[in-house]
């Protein structure tokens, strides 16, 4: 198996997947078609103008074309944006055997553009090469429809290529290339780094790279002055955008920031003089992430993504949400799951509710003498209370009037919204024999996708990320804000929308939020349609949760 492998990332090779399938099923035997095909269209999608057949050839298949082989090469560039999500891509292919060199020189590849030294390279020719593609290529599932008309769901997500979950740039070459390169011999590659270059008027950190959560954490843990650039700006000539932290320059702060940037990898650019724009001063948040009796998948890897890049979050249960007072204590609350249902649509799984909620006294004890001994079970009572809608929720309500965040993730959206009367729309609807009825999965079916995303990168709850990226979709809570509330990231708007997986009626999609805001009070509410933390993979979403949980301390 593993020398049948390296003979196919040796020599033209061309995967069948479904949708290259589709498109030669289509095409008439010598009909033209464009010059460099490009996998299927989704459904509801046109072509793109510069795929017309102005620029048309003749091919008898698309499985002899040169453009449409697989790739004998990989080069994820060293220059781009946030070169620290690169390396723990890097870092999930050398887990798993992947073999990775890296170029000791600058080169030049053949779509015209430099790859820099640093640059990383993965042959295809390697025994793990289906791994390789499963991480760094879409997946492009069937469009796989039983006799009753509805979508057959998959056993699990349908697309999660992780290159563009991290939103890493990666240059494919089909044709086989001499290069620089190095073996890259470490399984936990180091996040690249820079000696801290001294500067009177402080250093700027970009907040595009995942490097700097878990710096501006320790620089804040420090109680360091730092502040946020709240708009684009030029320094020394160099173009910043919106979201670039200032840090200012003293002892304390130059010692602190060297030893994480050490750490942690990533660039801290000294400037001459301080940028002429607006700055907004940051404090460490104070973060409670709300865990349910028992547990909940979700809050798992939401609490394990921050404690990842440096947050430090406390586990709230509802004990604590009903004594209320949460200012006192919290900036943000985080709640994956545990708001009480609006309506029967919003309950908790009927699995969970048989799995110990409402547990009897004798019953906790009987289970606080199972657990294991290492870990701190005191608190089972306070864990085995829920958030109930005379108190909870009233507390909740206070709270974000006091001037705190309350963000809602996963299955607590459409919960949040109906509690709180949020002005946002939840769900997609269709015109029926009656007036609208929500749709059908015959109708619209997302299992599990990524989806490309438009994002506003001048709002505050935005800064970073790209202006263009994917997003997963899975089982996620479709919003429609009114009067009242805003998005700063929306499904995208033009072709396509698809980036891997499956998708029905996708078209229904376009323009709605993924992330949506509503301000209540001195506080807000910040609701991600969007799954940004999916499994502790999308390090490219990542920063919109981050941005949110910023936005608390005041």
């Amino acid at each position: 198996m593993a020398r049948n492998a390296i003979g196919l990332g040796s020599r033209d090779h061309w995967t069948p997947t479904p949708r290259l399938v589709q498109r030669e099923k289509e095409r008439a035997p010598g009909a033209a078609r464009p010059a460099s095909p490009a996998e299927p269209r989704a459904e509801g999608e046109t072509e793109p103008a510069e795929s017309a057949t102005a620029n048309a050839v003749e091919e008898p298949s698309l499985f002899t074309d040169p453009a449409t082989r697989d790739a004998r090469l990989y080069v994820i560039p060293a220059d781009q944006p946030d070169f620290g999500a690169a390396v723990r891509l890097v870092r999930a292919l050398r887990r798993c055997a992947i073999r990775v060199d890296r170029l000791t020189a600058a080169a030049k590849l053949p779509d015209g553009t430099t790859a820099p030294t640093g640059s990383f390279v993965i042959d295809a020719a390697q025994p793990f090469r289906a791994h390789l593609r499963d991480l760094l290529e879409p997946q492009w599932h069937p469009d796989d429809i039983g006799s009753s008309g509805e979508p057959i769901r998959p056993y699990d997500s349908a697309g999660w290529t992780l290159a563009m979950q991290m939103d890493v740039r990666v240059t494919r070459l089909v044709e086989p290339l001499e290069l620089p390169i190095e073996p890259v011999d470490a399984i936990e590659v180091p996040f690249a780094s820079e000696v801290l270059a001294p500067s009177p008027n402080g250093w700027l950190l970009d907040p595009r790279s995942s490097c700097l959560w878990p710096v501006l954490n320790d620089l804040l843990g420090a109680q360091l002055d730092v502040r946020r650039v709240t708009t684009a700006f030029a320094a020394d000539g160099t173009g910043w955008p919106a979201g670039t932290v200032h840090v200012p320059s003293n002892e304390k702060s130059a010692r602190v920031l060297a030893t994480s940037l050490a750490e942690h990898g990533g660039r801290a650019v000294p400037i001459a003089r301080l940028p002429d724009a607006a700055m907004a001063s940051l404090r460490a948040p104070r973060i409670g992430l709300f865990d349910p009796f028992g547990g909940d998948m979700a809050t798992g890897w939401t609490e394990w993504t921050l404690l990842e890049f440096g947050f430090a979050p406390r586990r709230v249960f509802g004990a604590r949400v009903e004594s209320g007072d949460l200012r006192r204590d919290f900036d943000v609350l985080v709640f994956c799951t545990g708001l009480p249902a609006a309506n029967a649509r919003g309950r908790r799984d009927g699995a969970l509710e048989r799995g110990g909620r409402n547990a009897t006294d004798e019953q906790l004890a009987k289970l606080r003498d199972a657990l294991p001994p290492f870990e701190d079970w005191s608190e089972l009572t306070q864990r085995n209370t829920r958030v109930t809608k005379d108190k909870g929720v009233v507390a909740l309500a206070q709270f974000v009037e006091a001037g705190g965040t309350l963000i809602a993730l996963a299955s607590a959206v459409e919960p949040a919204v109906g509690l709180f009367e949020l002005p946002v729309d939840v769900g997609l609807k269709v015109e029926g024999d009656d007036g609208p009825r929500a749709v059908t999965n015959a109708e619209f079916f997302i299992p599990g996708s990524l989806l490309w995303i438009d994002v506003d990168v001048s709002d505050p709850l935005a800064f970073g990320l790209s202006p263009r990226q994917t997003a997963m979709f899975r089982g996620s809570a479709v919003l429609t804000p009114r009067d009242g509330a805003r998005a700063c990231a929306v499904w995208s708007r033009e072709t396509p929308l698809l980036a891997s997986g499956w998708q029905r009626g996708g078209a229904m999609l376009r323009g709605k939020a993924a992330v949506a805001e509503v301000v209540r009070g001195k506080g807000r509410f910040v609701l991600f349609g969007a799954d940004v933390v999916y499994r502790g993979q999308p390090a490219g979403t990542f920063k919109l949760l981050f941005d949110a949980i910023m936005l608390g301390p005041r």
